[in-house]
């Protein structure tokens, strides 16, 4: 039997809105607390949702590093 230790770590997530031509707009980051890389992207991905949302924006282009979070994303609709 093999025993595996799993280590939880606090997670921060963040990111930047940029208008059509890539200037800044505005910024986000903040503590998600203990969870998954993976939970920790698609945390931060919902606040950018919100944050845009609260701020009139409804068009936005997602850009994320995570291949495993774009995988996903594209498996689940």
């Amino acid at each position: 039997m093999e025993l595996i230790k799993v280590v939880s770590k606090e997670a921060d997530g963040g990111g930047a809105m940029r208008h059509s031509i890539g200037g800044w707009l505005i910024g986000l980051h903040r503590n998600i607390g203990r969870c998954s890389t993976i939970q920790a992207e698609l945390h931060a991905m919902l606040d950018g949702f919100l944050m845009a949302w609260d701020q009139g924006i409804r068009h936005v282009e997602v850009e994320i590093g995570d291949s495993e979070v774009v995988r996903i994303l594209k498996t689940s609709s």
